[in-house]
């Protein structure tokens, strides 16, 4: 199976990135513009939380698969099909040192 890595330095503290990107019912820090909400009134770090983020016309749901702030990172999968040619995507956002 194919894996793709990126990665970027970013000139702030990590604890504010992590703060920034911590909740999973926001997704404006990565420019994604339109609403995000949780669905089922989940909280945006509890597992198994249901991302809904509607853009125009088009829904995308991604539930969360882990959360760690020991870590400072969170796993994420798409809900039925993803919107790109993908089988098995899988996503891992951490924050480092």
């Amino acid at each position: 199976m194919a894996k793709a890595y990126y990665s970027t330095v970013l000139d702030h503290r990590s604890d504010e990135v992590w703060s920034t990107i911590r909740p999973f019912d926001h997704y404006a820090w990565a420019g994604v513009t339109g609403e995000t909400v949780i669905e089922d009134n989940r909280k945006g770090d509890q597992v198994g939380s249901i991302r809904r983020v509607a853009v125009g016309s088009s829904i995308l749901r991604q539930v969360l698969l882990a959360h760690s702030d020991i870590d400072r990172a969170y796993s994420y999968a798409f809900v039925g099909e993803p919107p790109m040619p993908a089988r098995k995507y899988l996503a891992t956002i951490r924050v480092t040192l």
